[in-house]
C-alpha cells in the first residue's frame, strides 16, 4: 500500500466532534469568540475558541449543519471525489454523444460502453468458462498442480488467491520492477483482525463463501461443509497475521534459495504465470506470513479449502457476465440498482481508468493551474531545505545527504498513468465480457515486455482522477489532479490559503522522504538503511520514540487513544509539513489564512465505530488530531492565536515535538 493521504479523510460523529484531548486537557467550548477568525458567526457560532480546539473552531458550524450526501459522505475528500466523479460521468457522456472520436481512448471508452450496456448473459461465454474453471479447479489433485494453476489464473484473469501476488515497481532497487508477494490484508472483505477477533467477522466469510456454493448449484450441506472447511483455514491465516502491520519497511527480498527453504513452489507458479522473475530475488511484505502461508500450501490436507478460495475469487469477478442459470447468485452479491447508463459509467471508471483520465487531465487540468502547482512544489522544498540546513542535531554529512535527497525528489503533477507498451488494438471482443478478460490478461502481455528493460522512475501509477497524492520511495511526488478540486486548491484562493490546503499535502508527502520509513531509502531511491551514519540514525530514532509518546496521548471521544507508533510515518510527515508551510509565512493574517485552510481539509464526518476501528488499523491519525496536534507543537500557532498554559491546544515546551 502507498504511503501518502490516501483519499481517506477519518472524521468525528456530529455529536462528538469536539472530542479531542491532548495530555487529559480536555477540549472545552469557551464563552469567548475568536479575535483571529474573520467570519465570526461561523467560527463562533458553537463558542469555541480557536486556542481550546482549532480543529473544532474551523469546522464545527459546517459539521453539525452538514447535509449528508448517503453516496458520498460529507468531507473535503468526498466533497472532492464527487466533484470528480460528476466530471468523469460528464466526459463518458461527451464521448459517447461523438459521431466520430479523435483519439484512440475515446474509441475505446465508447466501444466498451456500447459492449456494456447492450451485453446478453445468454450469447456470452461466461456460463461455459465457469463451468470449465470449476472442472478445472475440482480437477487439482496436488499443490504442486494448485501452484500452477495459481499462476495460471494470475495471468488470464488477474486473480491470486492465497498468494496476494503482484507485479509493480520495486520496492528495494529503484531501476527495477518487483515481482511481489503483497500479503494477505483481508479474506473476503474482512480484514485479518476482524476474522480473528469477531464471530461476525468469521461468520461473514463462512456465509459469503456458502452463498456463493449454493447459488452455483451446489447442495447445502455440501456447501456448508466447504464453507466451513475454508471459514476454518481463513480464520487460522487471519489469526496468525491479525497484528502486522504491513509497510515498506516489512519488505524483504527473498531469493529462490529462501523459496527452497520455505519449500514454497515457485517454479510451478512461473510455469502456470508463463514468465520467469529476471531478477535475483522476490519482494515479500512480511516474511512471517509468507512462511506461514508457505506451510500451508505445502500440506495437502489444506487442498480442498485452497481450491474453493480460489473457485470463489473467480467467482467474485465474473458473477455480473453469468446469464440467470446462476440467477440465485444475487443472494451473495446482491442485485445492483444503479441503470444500465451508469453501471457502464462506473465500469468504465474502473476498467479504463488511464483512458479516461488522459482525457479528464487534459480538459480540467490546464497549463495555468499547473504551473500554480509546480510553484507550490518549489517553494515546499525552499522552506525545507532552509529547515534541514538549520537542523543542529544534524551531522554535516547527515545534513549533506538529507539535503541531497531533497534536491533529487521529482514532482509529477496531474498524476501519472499505467506504463503500456503494447498496443491495445486488440483489446475490444466480442462482448464486454470478452473485452474485459483481454483486459487482464493485457496487463500481465505488457509487464512481460516491461522488465525487459530498466524501469524508469516515475512514482506510483496514479491517475489524474484520483483523489490522492503520495511519496513513492524512488523519491517521487505525485499530485493528481483531483485532488487540485474543491476544499484543496482553487486559482481564486489566496496564496497562503492553498499553501494551507494544497501545500499542507505536497508538504506531507515531501515529508515522507524524512519520515521514520522512508529514511531507510537513499537519495536514488535504493533501499539502503544504512546509507545515513549510526550517530544521525540514533538522533532520528531518539526523535521518532518523543513523537510516539506525544501522539500516544492524543485521544478522540475523550477516551479513545491514538496508536502513536501504528501512526508515526504519517505524523512525523504532518510534523514536518507544518513545519514547512509555517516557515513560509510571514504575516499574522497569512498564518490565519494558512491554517484555517489546513484545518478544513480534514473535516469530515463517520459514525464512532468507524473511529475507533480506525485507531487500530489505519496508519493515519484521525482528522481532528492530524490538525489539533501538529499545531499544538507549532512555535508560530501560540504566537498567533495567543495561546497560553490551560488553553486547551496548550502543551508544555518540554512535551512538544519537532521535525527539524
Amino acid at each position: 500500500m502507498k504511503k501518502g493521504i490516501r483519499g481517506i479523510a477519518v472524521g468525528m460523529t456530529i455529536a462528538s466532534v469536539l472530542g479531542f484531548s491532548f495530555y487529559g486537557a480536555d477540549i472545552q467550548a469557551k464563552e469567548n469568540g475568536s479575535e483571529a477568525g474573520k467570519d465570526t458567526k461561523t467560527k463562533a457560532a458553537y463558542n469555541i475558541r480557536p486556542q481550546d480546539d482549532f480543529f473544532g473552531y474551523v469546522n464545527a458550524n459546517a459539521v453539525r449543519e452538514a447535509e449528508i450526501d448517503p453516496k458520498y459522505g460529507f468531507g473535503s475528500f468526498n466533497e472532492c471525489g464527487r466533484i470528480t466523479d460528476k466530471k468523469l460521468f460528464e466526459l463518458i457522456d461527451e464521448i459517447n454523444a461523438k459521431k466520430e472520436h479523435t483519439s484512440q481512448d475515446e474509441q475505446i471508452i465508447a466501444d466498451y460502453y456500447k459492449q456494456i450496456v447492450s451485453y446478453d448473459a445468454s450469447a456470452s461465454n461466461a456460463d461455459k468458462e465457469l463451468e470449465d474453471v470449476i472442472k478445472e479447479i475440482a480437477g487439482i489433485s496436488s499443490t504442486q498442480e494448485y501452484m500452477e494453476l495459481l499462476g495460471k489464473y494470475k495471468r488470464l484473469y488477474n486473480i491470486s488467491s492465497v498468494l496476494a501476488f503482484d507485479f509493480g515497481d520495486g520496492a528495494i532497487r529503484a531501476k527495477e520492477y518487483g515481482f511481489r508477494f503483497e500479503g494477505i490484508k483481508s479474506i473476503f472483505g474482512k480484514t485479518n483482525k476482524e476474522i480473528a477477533e469477531s464471530l461476525e467477522g468469521r461468520a461473514a466469510v463462512r456465509d459469503h463463501v456458502k452463498e456463493v456454493l449454493v447459488g452455483l448449484g451446489n447442495e447445502k450441506k455440501e456447501a456448508e461443509k466447504a464453507a466451513d472447511n475454508l471459514a476454518a483455514f481463513a480464520l487460522d491465516i487471519a489469526y496468525k497475521s491479525k497484528d502486522l502491520k504491513f509497510d515498506y519497511v516489512s519488505v524483504s527480498a527473498v531469493t529462490d534459495k529462501d523459496m527452497d527453504e520455505y519449500k514454497f513452489d515457485i517454479k510451478s507458479f512461473e510455469k502456470g504465470l508463463q514468465i520467469e522473475n529476471p531478477y535475483d530475488f522476490w519482494t515479500v511484505a512480511e516474511k512471517g506470513q509468507f512462511a506461514y502461508i508457505a506451510e500451508k500450501l505445502n500440506d495437502e490436507k489444506n487442498l480442498e479449502a485452497l481450491k474453493t478460495w480460489l473457485l470463489i475469487d473467480y467467482v467474485d469477478g465474473c458473477n455480473k457476465f453469468l446469464s440467470d442459470k446462476y440467477k440465485y447468485l444475487k443472494a451473495a452479491y446482491g442485485t445492483d440498482t444503479e441503470n444500465p447508463d451508469m453501471q457502464a459509467k462506473i465500469k468504465i471508471m474502473s476498467d479504463l481508468s488511464d483512458e479516461l483520465g488522459r482525457i479528464y487531465s487534459e480538459k480540467y487540468y490546464p497549463a495555468s493551474k499547473d504551473e500554480k502547482v509546480r510553484e507550490m512544489c518549489e517553494s515546499i522544498r525552499d522552506s525545507y531545505r532552509e529547515l534541514i540546513g538549520k537542523a543542529e542535531w544534524l551531522t554535516e554529512d547527515g545534513r549533506t545527504k538529507l539535503l541531497n535527497k531533497l534536491e533529487n525528489i521529482e514532482f509529477t503533477t496531474g498524476g501519472n498513468y499505467s506504463e503500456v507498451i503494447i498496443g491495445k488494438e486488440n483489446v475490444l471482443g466480442k462482448d464486454s465480457f470478452e473485452t474485459y478478460k483481454n483486459m487482464q490478461k493485457l496487463k500481465i502481455e505488457n509487464f512481460k515486455e516491461l522488465i525487459k528493460r530498466p524501469r524508469p522512475k516515475r512514482g506510483g501509477t496514479m491517475q489524474p482522477q484520483t483523489v490522492n497524492a503520495c511519496f513513492m520511495p524512488d523519491n517521487m511526488v505525485v499530485i493528481t489532479a483531483a485532488i487540485t478540486e474543491g476544499a484543496f486548491f482553487n486559482e481564486n484562493y489566496s496564496k497562503f490559503s492553498n499553501i494551507g490546503r494544497l501545500g499542507m499535502v505536497i508538504a506531507h508527502e515531501v515529508g515522507h522522504a524524512f519520515d521514520s520509513t522512508f529514511m531507510n531509502w537513499d537519495d536514488r531511491g535504493n533501499y539502503n538503511p544504512e546509507w545515513l551514519n549510526e550517530t544521525d540514525r540514533k538522533a532520528l530514532k531518539d526523535r521518532a520514540d518523543m513523537c510516539i509518546d506525544y501522539y500516544n496521548a492524543c485521544t478522540i471521544m475523550d477516551v479513545y487513544h491514538v496508536d502513536g507508533e501504528l501512526t508515526l510515518g504519517e505524523n512525523y510527515a504532518d510534523i514536518g509539513a507544518i513545519e514547512c508551510i509555517s516557515n513560509i509565512a510571514k504575516e499574522k493574517e497569512d498564518y490565519i489564512e494558512m491554517y484555517e485552510g489546513f484545518a478544513e481539509i480534514w473535516r469530515g464526518i463517520s459514525s464512532d465505530v468507524e473511529g475507533i476501528l480506525g485507531l487500530h488499523t489505519d496508519v493515519h491519525s484521525p482528522g481532528p488530531v492530524r490538525v489539533n496536534a501538529p499545531l499544538s507543537s507549532c512555535e508560530q500557532f501560540y504566537e498567533v492565536y495567543d495561546v497560553k498554559e490551560g488553553d486547551g491546544m496548550y502543551v508544555a515546551p518540554e512535551k512538544r515535538v519537532e521535525r527539524w
